[in-house]
């Protein structure tokens, strides 16, 4: 999910101010059991208009997949990446075309998860279904390591814990348990739960301001365009999905460093996507897990610091 906590914060205030605006008032005194006085026509739906596709990269389609790659369409090694929640494969196009991956024989191909990007949803929004849907594309990509980013990194840790593919993998801010994720998804499905689909609509109408600072200034704009292009409907059944998966597997670092998968596990220094002190201890005794921290980097490292994690993916290439 969306990282940052200063991001995050500002994005919720901007939503409860905007709330209050359309009219949803605050329960009368005396009641605990969620109410709505009033609930205003939700804001339409603002599209932005899809960038040009440059010469580096190729927008291909597999299935129910929006997949964009770059490197020898012959390499002989390719790489899946599978997206965030809100983010299309297009918000990685400075890891994507990334020379240190290119220079040599990779392929890196980025997927949007379906359903996010106003690409069609399957009617599973559980990360379970995503991993075998992911894991079926990985095998029909010949994919020799499976990264993922936020939610398409619990994606690509699914499919490793349950079997769907063998690795080498590499995640980027993952959640290990609900305590880990951004207050941000939390609070939101709490608002969801009372009043619908319309915190996540405004919270896409805030979205660039609370953003942009938090990304490099040459793809800022780029970026935010493409995480605001989304289905609110559809982001709140999938936010619901995603929390309750946390829910039903509380030890998932656990899982990992025992599950003899080789993995590397990646944050921000300034991530709002937390490890627990257990977690922490739990991969740094894995005799196949490393966990890595950017410095300076947030929950966007792959497109703050791409250098380091187009590295990173070239060793976990190496330990295949």
């Amino acid at each position: 999910m969306l990282g940052r906590t200063a991001a995050a914060q500002g994005i919720l205030r901007i939503v409860e101010e905007g709330l209050g605006r359309a009219g949803v008032g605050s329960c009368p005194a005396g009641r605990t059991d969620g109410c709505l006085i009033v609930m205003a026509t939700s804001p339409a739906e603002d599209q932005p208009e899809s960038r040009a596709a440059s010469g580096l990269f190729r927008d291909v389609a597999e299935g129910i997949w929006a997949l964009r790659e770059a490197g020898p369409r012959e390499a002989e090694r390719t790489v899946l990446l599978l997206g965030g929640a809100l983010a299309s494969a297009r918000c990685y196009d400075a890891l994507v075309g990334h020379s240190t991956l290119t220079a040599g024989s990779v392929r890196l191909v980025a997927a949007t998860l379906p359903g996010f990007g106003r690409t069609p949803a399957p009617d599973d929004v559980t990360v379970e279904n995503y991993a075998r849907l992911a894991a079926d594309l990985a095998a029909s990509l010949g994919a020799d390591v499976v990264a993922g980013h936020s939610l398409g990194a619990n994606v690509a840790l699914e499919m490793g814990l349950r079997g769907g593919c063998s690795g080498p993998f590499v995640l980027l801010s993952p959640s290990f348990c609900r305590r880990d994720e951004s207050i941000f998804p939390r609070a939101l499905d709490r608002l969801g739960s009372v009043l619908g689909h319309l915190p996540f609509s405004l919270m896409f109408r805030v979205i660039g301001p609370a953003m942009r600072g938090s990304l490099p200034p040459d793809q800022a704009d780029d970026v935010v365009a493409e995480l605001g292009n989304n289905d609110p409907r559809f982001v709140r059944r999938q936010t619901r999905a995603y929390l309750q998966y946390l829910d039903r597997h509380p030890a998932l670092a656990s899982e990992l460093a025992t599950s003899g998968r080789r993995t590397t596990v990646i944050f921000g220094e300034k991530d709002d996507v937390k490890i627990q002190p257990e977690e922490r201890a739990a991969l740094e005794g894995s005799p196949a897990a490393s966990l890595v921290v950017i410095s300076g980097a947030g929950h966007f490292a792959l497109i703050e610091e791409p250098e380091r994690i187009a590295e990173l993916i070239v060793e976990a290439l190496g330990s295949d």
